[in-house]
């Protein structure tokens, strides 16, 4: 299959999981119920600090191509586990295989489910959204 980025110039302005998917809307038809995987590539900035660079893949067999949807670089992830109501922070590298759906709602790997799933951009690692 054929990789196809979306979207990058705009890369900068994406904040969110959701931000990414709504990029895939307009140009694909992504739909509630379609799936999509992140997939995080580490890379080691000069300071020698590690960051993820996150991208959404969505796989459309009958096109042959996968749309790719980035986000800026990162070292952690906030979201909510599902059944609590409080942000808690995640290693970058534990969004790596996971699915996300239409709605936003997250699995990891390891089965943990979560929700409002917002990427902290390299540089700001110690702030959480307000």
């Amino acid at each position: 299959m054929k990789d196809k980025r979306l979207a990058e110039p705009d890369r900068h302005l994406r904040r969110t999981a959701m931000d990414a998917l709504e990029v895939l809307r307009k140009e694909v038809g992504f739909q509630d119920d379609d799936q999509a995987e992140f997939r995080i590539g580490l890379m080691r900035l000069v300071s020698g600090d590690k960051v993820g660079v996150v991208v959404i893949r969505f796989e459309r067999p009958a096109r042959k191509t996968v749309c790719c949807v980035s986000l800026p670089a990162s070292t952690h992830f906030v979201a909510k586990m599902e059944g609590q109501t409080f942000l808690r922070r995640f290693e970058i590298t534990r969004l790596n295989q996971a699915r996300i759906n239409g709605r936003g709602h997250v699995r990891l790997r390891d089965g943990s489910r979560l929700t409002s799933t917002n990427a902290i951009q390299a540089g700001t690692a110690n702030s959480l959204p307000s």
